[in-house]
């Protein structure tokens, strides 16, 4: 089902396309940096990170490449 990123504040919904990859339909916008710019890093402990609601990813998510 929908939820909410904790990082964007986006709504998201994530579904399969016929060839069975993962798609994601968010409506808002994700922030657009410079590339130089060193990448934030984000532990999975931090409370901000977390997905505000909905349900809980799949285990296989973390599984597949």
């Amino acid at each position: 089902g929908p939820g909410r990123h904790g990082i964007s504040n986006a709504f998201f919904l994530y579904i399969r396309d016929p060839d069975g990859h993962r798609i994601e339909i968010y409506c808002s916008d994700y922030q657009t940096v410079d590339p130089d710019l060193e990448p934030i890093r984000w532990s999975l402990k931090d409370p901000q990170r977390q997905t505000l609601w909905g349900a809980l990813a799949p285990k296989s998510w973390f599984e597949e490449g």
